[in-house]
């Protein structure tokens, strides 16, 4: 069984989270949980949002990038 980290927005998670992270297989984002993950010291597999709230310009070419529409009535993390 794989496991899956996704980080959402909001407050930046304390890097003593890393401890009590299980190893995973796959790390998702949600627009600016990418910026949380990524100074968490995670490599980042898949970013799905709008891109309205995420601070890094550039992504690495192995992220996969599932765009929204900035008008939609859903969260990034639904």
């Amino acid at each position: 069984m794989s496991t899956v980290l996704i980080f959402a927005g909001g407050d930046a998670p304390d890097v003593r989270l890393l401890q009590e992270l299980p190893e995973s297989e796959v790390v998702v984002a949600a627009d600016g949980g990418y910026d949380h993950a990524v100074r968490l010291g995670l490599k980042v597999d898949v970013v799905v949002g709008d891109m309205d709230s995420i601070e890094s310009t550039s992504l690495p070419r192995h992220v996969l990038v599932e765009r929204h529409p900035t008008d939609k009535d859903a969260t990034d993390l639904e």
